[in-house]
């Protein structure tokens, strides 16, 4: 059995099994989820984020976000990879009714067929050679029109021309895009040799020699004839790939009728490596879904602590509204608790539900549950656990006893300084955008310098 089966089924299982667990989760694990274990600091993060929310409710919307998401990219990812694996399945079984026949000078095509019968219990295994396809005369004369003319284009190799060479010539004894076959001849190989190399090192003035190329096409042969004209030996500042190159080709060259050209693992001073592209197979998708599903799910945890402090954030800019409120409704003659319910009342009317909001409707149902009022004003700031807060919740607590008198003036102290922290948190972060900006502005100036020199340059 072909290996790539398995591939695709299992696969297939494991995209399965990941969706199909998280649909099982959200549709008949009731109780589970809130029951799983998270870790001190986590359950205070969640509560910090979700005031207004059950522990259980918060334990399973924190497991359902965190499970679902990289079960449902693991699953894609592995059933990506099963239908990429499929696909390459298919390719190679497919029913077939007739074979190409390669081109011409490509030489015969091996085909690999399984023959089944009609009448017959088994399939048979069975390895074909087709013959290339052969021209006719007046395809071969069209032909060898071409032929001459890229051979014109691509033999003169780094040289500028066949009139003023240098460098090794470019002699292939194939071209496989023209089907033909070559065999080179020189009549001075001492200066230039049939494989093209040049030896030019103690020529002391140019010398002409001429190249026979002999043209092999279908059963059709024709004979060119090219003028080289070489040049003394020159320096000439060769790149490293080149050199690379260079080597392959003589390797190329050496035998041709091995099987395999052995690629140079030392060029220069520094040891090569070579890559080529691996099979067609999904599993590759497969494992970049895990991969992607993991990195999500530590990403996560290190998300909350960023949710953390842009709630934070919104508490700072929310404070001068919650003291402006409290201020204006205790000084129309309302008590500390009935200025709170009336704050929270309206925003639930009005369906306002910012993180200052929440945090005093939390404060809002403690008192609805008979918790004592200064406890309740104190377990505000310290559950927001901010230094503005912090102090509104002390100072209503330690004048609950002295009445609204002299609350109100520290109320309306602490107004005027709630919006001086608003000022200078605008501020701060308008310094924090405009330094943001810098790079691109940099990147705008860089792009405009080029635009201005890079023409001054060219026209020298």
């Amino acid at each position: 059995m072909d290996y790539r089966i398995v591939e695709a089924v299992l696969e297939f299982l494991a995209g399965i099994l990941c969706i199909g667990g998280v649909i099982w989760l959200k549709r008949t694990s009731k109780g589970i989820l809130e029951k799983l274990p998270l870790s001190e600091k986590k359950e205070e993060q969640l509560n910090y984020l979700f005031p207004l929310e059950r522990t259980d409710q918060r334990r399973k919307k924190y497991w359902k976000k965190k499970i679902t998401l990289p079960f449902l990219l693991a699953g894609g990812g592995f059933l990506l990879a099963g239908f990429f694996t499929v696909q390459g399945l298919t390719e190679q079984e497919k029913i077939v009714s007739a074979l190409n026949r390669n081109d011409t000078g490509k030489g015969s095509q091996r085909y690999t067929l399984y023959v089944e019968g009609e009448k017959e219990p088994e399939t048979y295994y069975l390895e074909v050679d087709i013959e290339e396809k052969k021209p006719t005369k007046e395809q071969a004369e069209q032909q060898f029109f071409l032929i001459y003319e890229r051979l014109r284009e691509i033999i003169v190799g780094e040289n500028t021309s066949l009139e003023e060479v240098y460098q090794p010539l470019f002699l292939p004894e194939r071209l496989e895009e023209m089907g033909c076959t070559i065999q080179w001849m020189s009549d001075t190989w001492e200066v230039l040799t049939a494989d093209g190399e040049v030896k030019n090192k103690e020529l002391l003035e140019p010398c002409i020699v001429y190249l026979t190329a002999e043209v092999s096409y279908g059963d059709y042969q024709e004979i060119f004839y090219f003028s080289v004209q070489v040049y003394p030996k020159r320096e000439v500042e060769g790149i490293w790939i080149d050199e690379v190159e260079k080597q392959i080709a003589a390797e190329n060259k050496k035998d041709l009728k091995d099987s395999q050209v052995n690629l140079p693992q030392v060029v220069g001073e520094q040891k090569v490596k070579y890559y080529t592209s691996l099979k067609k197979s999904g599993y590759s998708l497969g494992f970049l879904g895990v991969i992607a599903a993991g990195g999500l799910w530590i990403a996560m945890d290190y998300e909350m602590p960023k949710q953390r402090k842009k709630r934070q954030e919104e508490l700072m800019r929310e404070y001068s509204a919650v003291v402006s409120k409290l201020t204006l409704l205790i000084g129309a003659g309302m008590s500390i608790r009935l200025a709170w319910e009336r704050i929270v009342e309206d925003n639930l009317q009005q369906q306002r539900f910012g993180a200052a909001e929440e945090e005093m409707q939390v404060t809002y149902y403690e008192l609805k549950q008979g918790m004592a009022e200064g406890i309740a004003y104190r377990n505000f700031g310290k559950r927001i656990g901010l230094k503005p807060y912090r102090k509104l919740g002390n100072l209503l607590e330690q004048n609950l006893l002295k009445g609204n008198s002299g609350l109100i003036s520290l109320l309306e102290s602490e107004v005027s300084e709630s919006f001086e922290i608003r000022r200078s948190r605008a501020l701060m972060a308008g310094e924090e955008a405009s330094s943001k900006l810098l790079i691109p502005m940099f990147l705008m100036l860089f792009l405009v310098l080029v635009i201005c020199i890079v023409p001054a340059l060219l026209s020298f």
